[in-house]
């Protein structure tokens, strides 16, 4: 009776250890042989759930720089363009 009460309880947890143990094994087994298809599925998450790397201080800086550089550049063909 005891073991009826604890797999009912605990049956989405089973399920899970379950899959997950499968999965494993299938990479374990896999992958010496299709080793190019797993990469290409890790690819595929780290491109759908990897988020946007964050800016650093140095990356908002030059993108300052850039922007500050396009303004004075367009500035001095106005006045080439003034000019002649």
């Amino acid at each position: 009776m005891m073991i009826k009460e604890v797999l009912k309880n605990n049956m989405r947890t089973i399920g899970v250890l379950l899959i997950c143990g499968v999965l494993i094994w299938g990479l374990v087994v896999t992958f010496p042989f299709l080793w190019w298809l797993w990469v290409i599925i890790a690819g595929g998450f780290m491109y759908f759930f990897g988020g946007e790397v964050p800016k650093t201080d140095e990356d908002i800086r030059l993108k300052e720089v850039a922007e500050k550089q396009e303004k004075e550049k367009k500035a001095w063909d106005e006045k080439a363009k003034n000019f002649k």
